[in-house]
């Protein structure tokens, strides 16, 4: 699933990009420009996370965190500390969170994920 806007891919199930409150769709058009993000931006050395899992249920991020960090593969939560803050039952504010990878982790990130029933 893909954002529009955007242009980041979340995972299956998820039904609206966070960040930009739009539909996702299952493809990008082609003749689409990619939006402007801040990878031209990076220093070198560095690129720009991959969000391979996404959700607002803190037992699932838990087992999802685990996983990971049984496999070695370093990770970023988007939006942890907001969900702490703010629990879902508030209603306050959308507080997904997103598990993001380095691009070159995102294939295996997913696979394990998959794998395990995540």
């Amino acid at each position: 699933m893909f954002c529009p806007k955007c242009r980041y891919e979340y995972v299956a199930g998820i039904k609206e990009c966070p960040g930009c409150r739009e539909a996702l769709v299952e493809e990008l058009a082609q003749d689409h420009q990619p939006a402007q993000n801040s990878e031209s931006k990076l220093k070198p050395g560095y690129s720009k996370p991959v969000t391979v899992f996404a959700t607002a249920d803190a037992g699932l991020l838990a087992v999802v965190k685990s996983i990971l960090d049984g496999a070695g593969i370093k990770y970023f939560a988007r939006n942890e500390l907001i969900q702490g803050i703010l629990p879902v039952q508030s209603g306050a504010f959308n507080s997904l969170v997103e598990i993001q990878v380095r691009p070159e982790d995102a294939d295996d990130a997913r696979a394990l994920l998959d794998v395990k029933g995540v």
